[in-house]
């Protein structure tokens, strides 16, 4: 009976998550026809300055033109002459990768914008929610979680929808792990609490996607604004995510014997892999906004 009760209730959750997909897709769409227009103010504030890179599958031979695949050199090498690139097509497709990445950090941000500060505004509202994280649940955090849901499935089939990468599998892992909890959350309306104060971390994604888009745009590196964007992320990377992470990992280790097995095995292993990112994130993050610009500086002088 209370199985079935579950499913009544979380027919509402469902029409959220719905919305929230197209929500996002809405927008996804919308950015997709703004690339197309370049005279709109917003492909200016957008993609007007996208850092556009010569491919790097491309090599050269004696000095000449670019073969761009293996098929091309097989070709040249039959017909005994140099093939000629499509320099046209190769710049084409890196500019529509980059506006493609543009597009997903851009949705990305929202997503921060909207749910790190909201997770806070439903602890502030229902202080309990730090003592009680299993059965504390507000329409609002309710409805948070689920807001949440529908980005993470949107950015999921954002993602396959491009060619699969190391990255793209690294987040679709922890998109998976966020499917399973979060949905069991939603469901069961039980641990609604401690997936809002998961999302406390989404402050620092503020901070991430902004320098993400600063770096596609080509922001001077050296500015007061871009050092600023630095700093925060980093510094909102130690307190959000790694306090946030600590806390819940704490939470866990206090409580292993009084939570079921399946809950306190997937809650584990969750913690585990976002443990990971947030050390691998940093350390990524230091080397290449403070020891990348060291090195730069130092070459430089010698020169």
């Amino acid at each position: 009976m209370y199985q079935v009760q579950s499913c009544i209730e979380a027919v509402p959750s469902a029409l959220v998550i719905f919305f929230s997909v197209a929500f996002f897709a809405t927008i996804d769409y919308l950015l997709k026809r703004v690339s197309q227009n370049p005279n709109s103010l917003v492909y200016y504030l957008l993609f007007s300055q996208l850092a556009i890179e010569p491919s790097k599958t491309c090599v050269e031979i004696n000095g000449n033109h670019p073969l761009t695949t293996d098929l091309d050199l097989q070709t040249a090498s039959s017909n005994g002459h140099m093939a000629r690139p499509n320099k046209s097509d190769s710049s084409k497709n890196n500019k529509n990768n980059k506006i493609w990445k543009m597009q997903n950090i851009f949705l990305s941000e929202i997503h921060s914008i909207v749910s790190g500060p909201l997770a806070f505004i439903c602890v502030y509202l229902r202080p309990a929610m730090l003592e009680d994280v299993v059965s504390t649940c507000t329409p609002l955090a309710l409805g948070l979680i689920c807001f949440s849901l529908g980005y993470f499935v949107h950015d999921s089939i954002h993602m396959l929808r491009r060619k699969v990468s190391t990255e793209t599998i690294e987040l679709l892992f922890h998109h998976f792990i966020i499917f399973i909890t979060y949905g069991l959350a939603v469901v069961q309306r039980t641990y609604v609490a401690f997936a809002v104060v998961s999302l406390f971390m989404e402050v620092n994604s503020i901070f991430l996607h902004a320098r993400q888009l600063a770096n596609l745009r080509r922001a001077n590196r050296s500015s007061i604004v871009y050092r600023f964007l630095c700093a925060a992320n980093v510094g909102t990377l130690v307190t959000f995510r790694g306090i946030t992470t600590a806390w819940m990992v704490r939470w866990i280790w206090s409580n292993w014997r009084l939570l079921p097995l399946p809950v306190a095995l997937l809650g584990a292993s969750g913690l585990v892999v976002i443990s990971v990112m947030n050390i691998v994130l940093l350390v990524r993050l230091v080397k290449a906004d403070y020891f990348t610009n060291i090195s730069n500086s130092q070459k430089a002088k010698a020169s």
